[in-house]
């Protein structure tokens, strides 16, 4: 992805791109999340187990960079997520781990991992709605 050409970024592994997401396609769609600066509030402290459970469609980690980068573009050099962090959990790494997103502490962006049981109140997906 080519965020880190635009801005600070740091990722916990080389290519984002492998591993299963749950909308790599080779045909364009249109998806759309909730307008709010952080993550969504409702899905705090859960997993990407407890999320799958209860059938909420997340977001991906590509997903989330391009959003990002649009509001960052959008705004004038704002960011999503300066509180907290969005779990893609729409994406899964080839060993089976969940992507978060957030603001680094130099003003840029971090990708992280997480184990998919993870849930802490700081870590929140949003929620996607597909449109056709």
């Amino acid at each position: 992805v080519a965020v880190k050409t635009c801005m600070p970024a740091w990722r916990y592994r080389e290519d984002l791109n492998a591993g299963k997401h749950d909308r790599i396609t080779d045909r364009t769609y249109t998806v759309r999340f909730r307008a709010t600066v952080e993550a969504d509030e409702i899905h705090n402290n859960k997993s990407a187990e407890m999320l799958a459970t209860e059938g909420v469609v997340c977001i991906t980690t590509l997903e989330r960079l391009l959003l990002g980068f649009m509001y960052t573009v959008r705004t004038s050099g704002r960011h999503l997520d300066v509180l907290n962090w969005t779990l893609c959990a729409g994406s899964r790494d080839p060993g089976g781990s969940v992507s978060s997103v957030g603001l680094s502490g130099d003003g840029g962006v971090s990708v992280d991992d997480w184990f998919p049981r993870a849930a802490y109140g700081s870590l929140r997906t949003r929620e996607a709605v597909l449109a056709d």
